[in-house]
């Protein structure tokens, strides 16, 4: 049940904080955005696995992915271009590469559409998501947080919630991670890190690490490859809570009402 209260209210009748520090207040969050189908080059759940854990400036020039579960493949399989086929190897005690190459006497069609994209030659740490794929249908954008989660993804579960996570080196894809979960209904919290290595016996800082925690409406499964062993929590759901309230001075703004009378402001 929610009220309706004025910010005057909230700063002198109310207050935002239990003695705890618990937050009471929260509004309410948006349904997923429906953008319009778009004609995509590429699967979304395909392009998902490939900005995951895809290899994409090899010298011959095929796309490639590592998955770290043979679940991965077999949900791949069924979204490939017609003119292309994927093959498994296993480099001495490495794990198993999976490339997606062309059929005899054809194009590969995957590797022109990854260079389309602005995608192909780009490490990990420089990739994104094309504007397209962001700005796609419900089920697009659904299908593509599930190729990068089935690959990329970590869920912890609790007895009340489902913990998500996404991590990434790039920043670009980080943005682009957290506009996608928003955009589906979710919310998102994001923290960093920063890794070290040795090389040499010595002691390097890496890059530093996005950690996307998220989470999404209810009834709307993050995985694909392992959506029979995901429990949604139907208990709880996601909300935005209201922690501070802070005056900016005074400017114009522009109110839009919307057909429930909720409005948008600038």
């Amino acid at each position: 049940n929610y009220q309706v209260l004025s910010v005057k209210q909230l700063l002198t009748e109310k207050r935002l904080h239990l003695k705890n520090g618990k937050r009471i207040w929260y509004i309410p969050l948006v349904a997923p955005i429906q953008f319009p189908k778009k004609e995509l080059s590429i699967d979304p759940y395909l392009l998902g696995v490939l900005i995951a854990d895809g290899a994409m400036t090899t010298p011959q020039g095929t796309p490639s992915y590592v998955p770290g579960d043979e679940l991965v493949p077999v949900e791949v399989g069924k979204v490939l271009p017609a003119q292309v086929i994927q093959k498994g190897s296993k480099p001495g005690n490495r794990a198993k590469v999976w490339s997606l190459v062309r059929k005899e006497g054809r194009s590969n069609q995957l590797k022109q559409a990854l260079e389309d994209l602005g995608l192909w030659g780009m490490y990990s740490y420089q990739r994104f998501i094309p504007r397209a794929y962001l700005l796609g249908s419900v089920e697009q954008r659904l299908a593509l947080v599930q190729g990068l989660m089935d690959c990329d993804g970590e869920r912890r579960a609790s007895e009340k919630n489902n913990h998500l996570c996404y991590g990434t080196t790039s920043k670009r894809l980080m943005k682009n991670f957290v506009f996608l979960a928003r955009s589906l209904g979710g919310t998102t919290t994001v923290t960093t890190k920063n890794p070290w290595y040795s090389v040499g016996g010595k002691k390097k800082p890496g890059r530093l690490f996005y950690r996307i925690s998220f989470r999404l409406p209810n009834g709307m499964c993050p995985f694909r490859a392992f959506e029979s062993s995901f429990t949604p929590k139907e208990k709880y759901y996601p909300v935005r809570m209201m922690d501070s309230i802070v005056r900016e001075g005074k400017a114009e703004v522009v109110c839009l009402s919307v057909e429930d009378e909720l409005y948008v402001t600038e």
